[in-house]
């Protein structure tokens, strides 16, 4: 698959870029899916006596994913990389089908705020999750209505951008 032999008609950057955009969401919603079900299943303590406190964990979780951030942003900055060809300047009309077209279809419906805040709840939630959901209890039950409400609206707003008629981004003109 990563061979030029593989399909001629195709440039390997084009298929890397359609695994991109299609395997790996799916990658992620399945390890995403994993993880959190593991959580719910083992609960989020270390084996034996010893046990911390979640604000702890995500303190060293945290620190740790911000020190990778800026080991990999630095690298990036010391040693710039080219990337394919150089960009056309406009805007594109025939660009591929994002990877998270419920994004889009919030912007179609509300703009651009709709655009910044449909990921900024479905991620919060996620943030969430491991705090509000316990076993038994309240938390737990509205944990898992406002997950499937969430799904669903995600489903729906896929389905919305992929029916929808074709509309500029952030009012731009096509």
């Amino acid at each position: 698959m990563l061979t030029e032999g593989f399909t001629p008609s195709s440039p390997l950057a084009t298929r890397l870029y359609g695994m991109h955009v299609s395997v790996l969401p799916l990658a992620l919603v399945a390890v995403l899916a994993l993880h959190l079900w593991l959580i719910r299943q083992l609960s989020v303590s270390a084996d034996g006596e010893t046990q911390e406190s979640f604000r702890r964990h995500l303190r060293r979780v945290g620190g740790f994913g911000f020190l990778l951030v800026s080991v990999v942003t630095t690298l990036a900055l010391v040693f710039p990389w080219d990337l394919l060809q150089p960009g056309i300047d406009g805007v594109g009309a025939d660009q591929a089908i994002v990877a998270f077209p419920w994004i889009y279809a919030a912007e179609n419906l509300f703009g651009l705020t709709g655009m910044m805040l449909a990921p900024g709840v479905l991620f919060g939630f996620l943030a969430l999750v491991p705090v509000a959901d316990r076993r038994d209890g309240r938390g737990a039950q509205v944990v898992r209505v406002v997950g499937v409400v969430l799904f669903a609206l995600m489903v729906t707003g896929i389905l919305y951008a992929a029916l929808a008629p074709a509309q500029p981004h952030l009012n731009m003109a096509m």
